[in-house]
């Protein structure tokens, strides 16, 4: 029961911090595009944390199952270790998700995603909001593949 207990604090912490880092993260990048608040930056400012808890949703998910390997063998320390290098990871990797998301929606556009947001454009802001979670939704599995592989399960013999 202690186990199960500092699993769920852990995963707790760490994605009310993921979730604060990630906001304030949103912020910053939304003021160097809107000055003003409006519509549209609140589109994407949701958007955002959407597609991020997509991948948070993928990291509890896994730290979880590390955390349950490790602490079946009394490494909690390890247990804890792991958990934080797979949501420092999921962070980073939400952030280029996020970057990559500004790359695509300005092939698809010949407006200035700049000015436009700047300018309520909402149809735009709702575009962009709708690859940012398509990319999100299509890529967490291989990123959950690649967190997992991190994991020192044993080999099964067989």
């Amino acid at each position: 029961m202690t186990a199960e207990i500092l699993n769920l604090l852990t995963l707790f912490i760490l994605g009310i911090a993921y979730l604060v880092l990630m906001s304030k993260f949103n912020i910053t990048l939304s003021s160097k595009f809107i000055k003003q608040k409006n519509t549209a930056g609140y589109i994407l400012y949701a958007s955002v944390l959407i597609a991020s808890a997509i991948y948070l949703v993928q990291t509890a998910d896994i730290a979880s199952s590390a955390n349950r390997y490790f602490m079946r063998t009394n490494l909690y320390s390890s247990a804890v270790l792991y958990s934080c290098a797979f949501f420092i990871l999921s962070f980073i990797c939400s952030i280029f998700l996020i970057l990559s998301s500004f790359f695509v929606s300005s092939m698809l556009t010949v407006a200035s995603e700049k000015d436009e947001l700047a300018n309520n454009n909402i149809e735009l802001a709702i575009m962009h909001g709708i690859v940012l979670i398509s990319l999100a939704l299509i890529t967490h599995q291989g990123f959950s593949t690649i967190m997992t592989s991190f994991i020192p399960y044993q080999d099964m013999p067989y």
